[in-house]
């Protein structure tokens, strides 16, 4: 008995289809990839800000400092973006202008220790990252190829 496994159908990018398994499993990576991508950012950039005012020791508004202090260029478009007036991690990181008419940041002293854990260096890094998502592109390959093969041999077992 000679067992015949078939690559996955990719066909979907030309004959959309979506009930298709390939579909799923592809958005499913897509989510994954955007997922990863998201995490990077938080943990790496974002982390960076945090544990950056955090070991400068602004801890309130009597210690903050501007973003030059903090050893970033003002028109640097990601911290813009990050410390922005309507950005939810400005609930993490105050900002307050102070008698000179800067900007001043802070993280308040009753939330610092939570803020110190929540982002932490030690976590998810970009080589684990990319881990899971070899793993899960190896597991939807092997699942493409495996599950057409498994109901063919149904089909076979039951007729």
């Amino acid at each position: 008995m000679m067992i015949k496994i078939n690559l996955p159908d990719f066909s979907f990018f030309t004959n959309y289809d979506p009930r298709s398994l390939t579909m799923i499993f592809s958005a499913f990576l897509i989510g994954i990839v955007i997922a990863s991508a998201a995490t990077i950012y938080r943990q790496l950039f974002l982390g960076g800000i945090v544990r950056n005012v955090l070991s400068k020791k602004a801890l309130s508004i009597d210690t903050a400092l501007t973003l030059e202090e903090l050893g970033y260029k003002k028109n640097n478009i990601f911290i813009k973006l990050a410390l922005r007036k309507k950005s939810t991690f400005r609930k993490t990181v105050h900002a307050e202008t102070n008698e000179q008419g800067k900007t001043v940041y802070y993280i308040p002293e009753d939330i610092s220790a939570r803020e110190e854990i929540r982002f932490r260096k030690k976590g998810n890094g970009i080589a684990w990252i990319a881990v899971g998502v070899i793993v899960f592109t190896a597991a939807a390959f092997a699942a493409l190829t495996l599950v057409p093969f498994f109901s063919e041999e149904i089909k076979n077992i039951i007729s």
